[in-house]
């Protein structure tokens, strides 16, 4: 069985450039799977690392789908069952550093069912403009205090 951690979040640009600018940033190389230009893929920190548009999902309880118009994915089957440690710690790393570069914000979902985080950007002092997970009333400002909140909801 495999195990998913998605990113739902807005970008005002077409996929295409947001694969180039997502690669940019994170230094991976998300490309046409099997040809279709519309589902960008690649083994990244040795899971399988996925973009595509969010189309075709339905808001389900405080899972608003409906609002996102792209979804990052880390899917680890059965076979890498050993990246399965990594996984949150390096799609908090993806959220963060898309943030940073570019103002993302979104929505954190595991296996499509359980929200984790949702953030958006706030002010925090000292630090300026940040990530703000609404979910936990957290800021994004320490990532193993982050980690930990977020793991909490994750695996609980």
């Amino acid at each position: 069985m495999s195990q998913t951690l998605e990113y739902f979040f807005n970008y005002p640009k077409p996929l295409s450039e947001l694969a180039e600018d997502v690669n940019n940033c994170l230094g991976c190389s998300l490309s046409p799977y099997e040809n279709d230009p519309e589902d960008l893929f690649d083994r990244f920190l040795s899971m399988e690392f996925s973009l595509h548009t969010a189309d075709g999902y339905e808001n389900d309880r405080e899972l608003d789908f409906e609002n996102f118009h792209y979804q990052l994915s880390f899917r680890t089957p059965w076979p890498d069952a050993d990246a399965h440690p990594i996984r949150l710690p390096a799609m908090l790393i993806v959220a963060y550093a898309l943030h940073r570069k570019y103002g993302i914000v979104g929505m954190l979902v595991s296996n499509m069912q359980r929200l984790l985080t949702r953030y958006e950007e706030r002010a925090i002092p000292e630090f300026g403009n940040r990530l703000f997970d609404v979910v936990s009333d957290t800021p994004f400002i320490n990532f193993e205090a982050h980690l930990q909140t977020v793991s909490k909801r994750c695996y609980d």
